[in-house]
């Protein structure tokens, strides 16, 4: 009656892809000094999510071991040192001194994450590298090299990522629509960040001629 079995028109991620990603362990994993770890987050202050998305790396296999948001308002919009120093706890827990971020707010940011003890790299995307980001998220996905909690928040973020038409290489550019409570998709920018460059080491190299 719900329609549950019906892939959303023009999603990024189908409905089986996220449910093989999806794992039956704990939301959150300890940590293994054997693995290695990357994380990233999506900062905001005031309508969506500042979110925070820790992974291992094992082999091909790569887990969403840690994840959280902090939500303001207009009117009570979050405190950028507040959430950088609980993040740096976060972070702590899987022995991470740095983490991925997008622009926003960088240089103010980055500036106060280094009086807390915590390194940020901020690196822009073109519009072309978004793509590429969120397809080869979406290929590990359904090879289930990517495995996520199960966790309502996150999947409903994922499930709602949109390919719009474009004249880009790949014919479409990705679209976070926002939701009544205010979230944009918070935790998939989050995740595209932290596993891209995993991803890109496990690309096809191109063959050289010759």
């Amino acid at each position: 009656v719900e329609c549950k079995f019906i892939d959303p028109k023009g999603g990024m991620f189908t409905l089986e892809e996220i449910r093989r990603a999806t794992r039956e362990q704990p939301e959150r994993l300890p940590f293994n000094p054997r693995i290695h770890y990357a994380a990233a987050m999506d900062p905001a202050t005031r309508g969506n999510a500042w979110t925070l998305v820790i992974a291992s790396r094992r082999g091909r296999l790569k887990k969403v071991v840690f994840h959280c948001e902090w939500r303001g308002n207009p009117i009570q919009p979050l405190d950028p040192r507040v959430v950088i120093k609980e993040a740096k706890e976060c972070l702590d827990l899987y022995k991470l001194d740095w983490c991925y971020t997008d622009q926003w707010a960088a240089d103010a940011n980055r500036t106060i994450a280094i009086e807390e003890g915590l390194n940020l790299v901020d690196i822009g995307w073109t519009q072309l590298q978004n793509v590429d980001a969120y397809s080869s998220m979406a290929s590990a996905m359904s090879m289930a090299t990517i495995m996520v909690p199960d966790d309502p928040t996150l999947q409903k973020d994922l499930k709602l990522i949109k390919k719009r038409p474009s004249t880009a290489r790949h014919g479409f550019s990705i679209h976070l629509p926002t939701t009544p409570d205010g979230r944009h998709c918070d935790y998939a920018p989050a995740l595209a960040r932290c596993m891209k460059q995993w991803l890109d080491e496990e690309g096809v190299a191109a063959i050289s001629p010759g």
